[in-house]
């Protein structure tokens, strides 16, 4: 059976990657963190011609950082109104409810898991849809909402930028675990400038990164059905079970 040579790089932002780095510790798995992205918070701004964001009916937030960096929306005023709201995954629920606001989650941490176990047209269609997340995201949600027949406003609420140097300890890398495209294509560019080859396992959210991975030339590229770490932990049991 294979076994994992190495530590596992984890490339996600923080908060995430300490989190992820107890729990990968407890199911015993070396890790060491080394966030590809920095967040940086910008004001929220929407097109003139939208609707107020507090008339919202659904609520769709799409990262645990559009709730740390959301603090000035009108979250309470949401709940009170009745507002549908829901997360991407488990940990964004987790922040939304550290505010007070309970939200629901599909199965699938992802865009995909929201349109397929969440948003159905009979649910969206000519209804307010606000989407929170970050600058130059992944606009497939908000299109094929639209398709559905949706009202749609998207409020960026920070960026994601690349970090320009990072000392990898390429020698000590077994693995590499990305949370994102984004963090997929800036852990390919420092693991390269480092000297590394890809030819290490990489374990990513969905069969969309799985793909990207491939096409940066990364054969190994698994998907571990969402970012969660019990995802993500799942995952490398089942691809080294003698660890």
């Amino acid at each position: 059976m294979p076994s994992l040579e190495g530590c596992l790089w984890l490339t996600r932002s923080q908060p995430g990657a300490q989190r992820l780095a107890e729990q990968l510790a407890d199911a015993g798995f070396a890790s060491w963190t080394g966030p590809v992205l920095m967040i940086q918070r910008s004001e929220p701004k929407t097109d003139a011609s939208a609707w107020p964001l507090a008339s919202a009916e659904l609520v769709v937030v799409l990262s645990e950082h559009a709730v740390l960096h959301g603090q000035t929306l009108p979250w309470q005023g949401w709940v009170a109104a009745g507002a549908h709201i829901m997360a991407v995954g488990e940990r964004t629920a987790v922040a939304l409810a550290q505010r007070g606001v309970v939200a629901q989650s599909p199965r699938l941490s992802s865009s995909e898991g929201l349109l397929e176990e969440m948003l159905p047209q009979a649910l969206v269609q000519q209804r307010r849809v606000l989407l929170l997340a970050g600058h130059q995201g992944r606009d497939s949600l908000a299109r094929e909402l639209r398709a559905r027949g949706a009202d749609v406003v998207e409020l960026p609420l920070y960026r994601r930028v690349p970090v320009a140097k990072l000392e990898v300890p390429v020698a000590k890398i077994g693995a590499l675990v990305a949370s994102s495209g984004d963090g997929m294509a800036a852990a390919d560019q420092l693991w390269r400038a480092a000297g590394g080859a890809p030819t290490l396992p990489v374990f990513v959210p969905s069969v969309r990164v799985v793909e990207l991975a491939k096409g940066f030339g990364w054969p190994n590229a698994y998907n571990c059905e969402g970012a969660s770490p019990h995802r993500v932990i799942a995952t490398l049991q089942a691809r080294f079970p003698g660890q």
